[in-house]
């Protein structure tokens, strides 16, 4: 089917033309709304009047007039995943303009029932093509502007669906940390932390769970959950996560957590398994604390150095990114017991906190 020619078809007045185009599907990214505003506006220059329902709600959304659309949002809700379900077919990750105008125009409906499609195909797109996944600019904020109109009670289940992808392994792999899967977490998490607002307490309560993680009894998802719960509220740099943050933390240092068994295996602590998985996730959480820049983080990132050596360059790092001049005598102390690949980070974080406080001090009068 050839593109129309609006202007072409206006200058025939050719409104039966002009009408079925407001449905029209084209094939180029970004063209279909294009096209369906200009038949709409040229149907308004001839003095066009809907003859049915059907055609009114096409017309209604090429003008782009949700107030009036919502009343019969059925058939347009159809079309969109129709469209939709098309792109997916077609290689969707080639028309990231066509995903945002669709998941704008689902969220201004402001009907829940048009939102699955979307997680569904942010999804696919996730597990699908996760080493290019293209769309992430385009599609995730308009993802966030239509979860933001349906409203949060309404999301909830979606938000959940899309914080289990953090446990995702990748079926082809030999081994489940392989770099296709760390991809495929990393993308759903940084989808997940665009949402904000919408989707902190559910990364909290992830976070906070008791379930999986008792030494002996541990789940590996819920340690990879937990892991990308923590880098998610990283990315999203909110204080709301802090003390979150530090009480996960703070129990992962604690005794039943023992750091020895990381490296040596003991009978009475924790498995070597399960010590990789703790570390991971600490070694996240402390990232975010850095990211997140709250001072109140101090003293748990202090704990880090007296009490965890895995942990000592982030933990560096991340008293750096937050300016606290108090850890420079603890982090010289660590510096001349740390491995060589761990002194370059730390000696970058003094030497930053040391600026800061040269920096306060010629400040002073």
């Amino acid at each position: 089917m050839f593109r129309p020619n609006i202007k072409k078809i206006l200058d025939q007045k050719n409104t039966k033309a002009l009408v079925k185009a407001l449905s029209y599907i084209d094939h180029s990214d970004g063209q279909t709304s294009r096209i369906h505003q200009e038949a709409a506006d040229a149907l308004d220059n001839l003095g066009w009047i809907p003859g049915n329902d059907i055609e009114r709600s096409y017309y209604l959304l090429g003008k782009r007039r949700w107030q009036e659309l919502r009343k019969s949002s059925a058939l347009i809700i159809k079309f969109l995943i129709s469209r939709l379900k098309q792109l997916d077919a077609d290689f969707a990750y080639l028309y990231p303009k066509d995903i945002q105008d669709i998941a704008l125009s689902l969220g201004e409906l402001g009907v829940v029932e048009g939102i699955k499609p979307i997680i569904d195909h942010i999804q696919r797109q996730i597990l699908g093509r996760s080493d290019s996944y293209v769309d992430k600019d385009t599609v995730i904020p308009s993802l966030v502007v239509a979860l933001d109109k349906v409203g949060k009670p309404n999301i909830q289940p979606y938000i959940q669906s899309l914080i289990k992808v953090f446990a995702y392994i990748d079926p082809l792999a030999i081994m489940p940390d392989l770099y296709r899967s760390r991809i495929v977490r990393t993308n759903a998490a940084l989808l997940v932390a665009r949402l904000g607002d919408l989707a902190i307490n559910e990364l909290v309560d992830t976070l906070l769970s008791e379930y999986g993680v008792k030494p002996g009894r541990i789940d590996p998802d819920t340690f990879r959950i937990k892991e990308y719960s923590a880098f998610a509220l990283g990315e999203m740099r909110d204080q709301k996560a802090v003390k979150p943050l530090i009480l996960t933390l703070r129990k992962f240092l604690g005794e039943e957590y023992s750091e020895r068994s990381a490296y040596l295996y003991d009978p009475k602590g924790i498995d070597l398994v399960t010590a990789d998985f703790v570390k991971a996730v600490c070694t996240q959480i402390v990232k975010a604390l850095g990211k997140i820049q709250d001072p109140e983080a101090a003293p748990v990132l202090h704990e880090c150095l007296e009490k965890n050596s895995a942990l000592w360059a982030d933990a560096a790092v991340a008293l750096g990114e937050i300016g606290d001049e108090t850890a420079l005598p603890l982090l010289a102390r660590v510096l001349n017991q740390a491995s060589l690949l761990d002194r370059g980070e730390i000696n970058k974080a003094i030497m930053k906190l040391q600026k800061k406080r040269q920096n306060s001090s010629n400040k002073l009068p």
